[in-house]
């Protein structure tokens, strides 16, 4: 019987001393600039990537750890499971949570990384050590290059809009409203950031809305003028 039971014990060790082994994969899932993409992640929690962003995870997510990259934004609804805190690293802080409902805009070309929380808790911890909680109605701002921080309540119409297939501008100067538009629609713009001063923009648009509507109101908005040159929106003034 002793001779019999090795066989089965030593093949069973084998596959362990393969798996242990197995070198760790990494995965990217992204959405090009004008779109957006969802997925279910080996955990079952569910991500939404905005225009322009990609999540990088490895192939032990959920084994031994459940941290994944993200460069841009997304809206994580996060399965429960106290025992593997799941992570979302940035190159300027990392978002630490157990199970719950939250966005982080983390674009590289932004000012400022933000996190806002929707539903259960957080815990922010920035590149020099200092750890921030949220509460749900609440957001972050990390300045990138002062590293300072502010709270803020939560608009969650105005930040959760892409969610809901909504392109939403609220007192967006030149420079936020150049970028939400390359976002959504896949786009260039052009401009002169120093021909429209302080002047701000505010409108509600929905998914499907074309270009050439908005950059008629853009006009009316901001006495501009608005033309496409191949892939580029050029915006000027006036004269």
């Amino acid at each position: 019987m002793a001779a019999v039971l090795l066989i089965p014990l030593l093949v069973v060790s084998g596959i362990l001393m393969i798996r242990a082994f197995d070198p760790v994969k990494t995965y990217t899932a992204e959405a090009p600039w004008g779109e957006k993409a969802r997925l279910i992640l080996p955990d079952g929690s569910r991500v939404l990537l905005n225009a322009g962003s990609r999540i990088r995870y490895g192939s032990d997510f959920d084994c031994r750890n459940r941290r994944l990259e993200l460069d841009g934004e997304a809206y994580f609804e996060v399965c429960k499971n106290k025992g593997k805190p799941f992570v979302v690293s940035t190159p300027y802080l990392d978002v630490r949570v157990t199970g719950t409902k939250f966005n982080v805009n983390a674009y590289s070309e932004e000012k400022s990384v933000v996190t806002s929380l929707v539903e259960g808790s957080i815990r922010i911890k920035t590149r020099n050590g200092k750890t921030y909680h949220l509460t749900p109605g609440q957001s972050l701002a990390l300045d990138k290059d002062t590293e300072k921080t502010v709270f803020r309540e939560l608009n969650q119409d105005v930040t959760l809009a892409w969610c809901e297939n909504r392109l939403i501008f609220a007192d967006d100067d030149i420079v936020s409203l150049a970028r939400k538009i390359e976002k959504w629609y896949g786009v260039k713009v052009s401009y002169d950031p120093a021909q429209f001063g302080n002047s701000t923009f505010t409108v509600r648009l929905m998914e499907g809305e074309r270009l050439g509507n908005l950059m008629d109101i853009i006009e009316t908005a901001l006495d501009a003028e608005c033309s496409m040159q191949a892939d580029t929106l050029i915006i000027r003034r006036r004269k």
